[in-house]
């Protein structure tokens, strides 16, 4: 190998090194992991196919509470997100939350309460 093909290594080396040290520095990590929610409807909510039952749904952490919602939607016939909202404890959770700020402390249980939506006023068929 010539030297100029070396100090081409080397200069190559030092800017990956350089690109995942400001990466480390710059960029927020987040977490790669699957999280247990715990779903349960409030006793006042209705619809049709909802039998009212909680249940566990596993999501990736980094997953917005919308989607949240979509996974939680197709488990039942019909049920559109827009029809409900979610809470944790008396807080309405924001449809942009990540999944992963939901968690209040490590090993928690985290759960989630269906609740009707009040932004829908009728069912149009």
């Amino acid at each position: 190998m010539s030297i100029i093909a070396l100090i081409k290594v080397i200069q190559i080396k030092e800017t990956i090194k350089a690109q995942i040290e400001y990466i480390q520095i710059n960029l927020p990590i987040i977490a790669l992991k699957n999280m247990i929610i715990q779903v349960v409807f409030n006793s006042s909510f209705k619809h049709q196919n909802v039998d009212n039952n909680q249940f566990s749904i596993d999501v990736d952490a980094n997953q917005t509470v919308s989607n949240l919602k979509t996974l939680i939607s197709l488990k039942f016939t019909d049920l559109d997100p827009e029809f409900f909202e979610l809470k944790q404890g008396t807080k309405t959770l924001k449809e942009e939350i990540i999944c992963l700020n939901l968690q209040q402390s490590e090993g928690s249980p985290i759960i989630v309460t269906v609740f009707n939506s009040t932004r829908t006023c009728c069912t149009i068929f």
